[in-house]
């Protein structure tokens, strides 16, 4: 009988270009993954963040007007709503021509500040957070938002409902209007978001002192009080808070967010055995000139490589710092830069 082309055709062997080609596919295979959401992503953030000053702003970009509580214990301040479809919150803000920085910057994009800690968070859960985690609560991943301000990120991450959140923040006033924007998510939402107004610092507990400021709250860190207005917080480690509840269970902290105010280093001394066990996947941390280096000895010690945070974390993780361009790096730091570490053997 006849035989096809391909029964007559012997098998060719498989030559090393094909092998290479092969393994150049899988490797690919993650970004192709990606690539869709990405784009989607960057498309919204070049229409909402195409000008520095966002004036005036896009309409889709834009918080809807929402009333305020008037209560005795709450602060003066405006609402807005996130644009979000399937990610839509409201965040409560002092009012914008008081607060000048963050407020004001949250209403005019509708919620978003420090854009790539959102973009970060995205790729963390696309990349770890498997399905069967997400309805699992003793599985489901945790986000540490250091110096949550208003909570951009807190309410960003617990929208995506597949997170618990805990957030850190010590000023009371701050705290207070981000446990009202908490207090305005749904039942399952609000039951996994957690507002701590405490100081996070190496050490044992402690009370210690901050200046506030007014016009910019999300300048205020731990410093040594230089005007009348004082306010005193108490300290906690973050190895007291997690380090016993998640190590022994396989659950890891899938983002830390550090931004303290020139105290960044003092919370990643207060999570060394966090990090020595590699429980944090992904790091997004404030950094200035002056602590730089000590900041990327102590990660680069404990296995974790760094890259300065951009909205575009899959490209930005394929090319993280040597030691050796240590200090050219941190040459480029003009006041503060936001540094995206994450542990050598997670690269994408």
């Amino acid at each position: 009988p006849l035989r096809s082309d391909r029964e007559r055709t012997p098998a060719r062997p498989a030559s090393g270009g094909g092998v290479c080609k092969r393994y150049i596919l899988q490797a690919m295979r993650p970004l192709s993954r990606l690539l869709p959401f990405l784009l989607a992503r960057a498309a919204v953030t070049q229409e909402c963040f195409r000008s520095a000053n966002l004036d005036p702003p896009f309409p889709f970009c834009k918080g809807q007007a929402r009333v305020c509580p008037q209560s005795p214990d709450a602060p003066r301040c405006v609402a807005g709503m996130a644009p979000s479809d399937s990610q839509r919150y409201v965040f409560y803000t002092f009012p914008p021509n008081e607060d000048i920085h963050v407020s004001a910057w949250l209403h005019k994009t509708g919620g978003f500040y420090d854009v790539h800690q959102h973009f970060i968070l995205d790729y963390a859960l696309k990349e770890h957070n498997p399905k069967h985690m997400v309805g699992n609560r003793s599985l489901r991943p945790i986000v540490l938002d250091v110096g949550s301000n208003l909570g951009t990120l807190t309410l960003y991450a617990a929208a995506t409902r597949c997170c618990s959140v805990h957030a850190f923040e010590l000023q009371y006033e701050v705290a207070t209007l981000l446990s009202m924007s908490v207090g305005e998510l749904d039942v399952s939402q609000r039951s996994r978001t957690f507002v701590h107004h405490t100081a996070v610092s190496d050490g044992a507990t402690r009370n210690v002192s901050y200046d506030s400021q007014p016009s910019n709250p999300g300048g205020v860190g731990l410093r040594t009080p230089t005007t009348s207005d004082q306010r005193t917080v108490q300290t906690v480690a973050l190895d007291t808070i997690f380090h016993q509840s998640l190590t022994p269970r396989g659950r890891s902290i899938l983002m830390l967010k550090i931004d303290t105010e020139g105290h960044e280093l003092s919370v990643l001394l207060s999570a060394r055995k966090l990090l020595q066990a590699r429980a944090i996947r992904h790091m997004m941390i404030e950094v200035r000139a002056a602590y730089a280096l000590d900041i990327l000895n102590l990660v680069y010690g404990f296995g974790y490589v760094c890259t300065w945070a951009q909205p575009s974390p899959i490209l930005a993780l394929a090319s993280p710092f040597l030691p050796s361009t240590f200090h050219h790096e941190i040459a480029t730091i003009s006041a503060f830069r936001d540094l995206h570490c994450f542990h050598g053997r997670k690269w994408p």
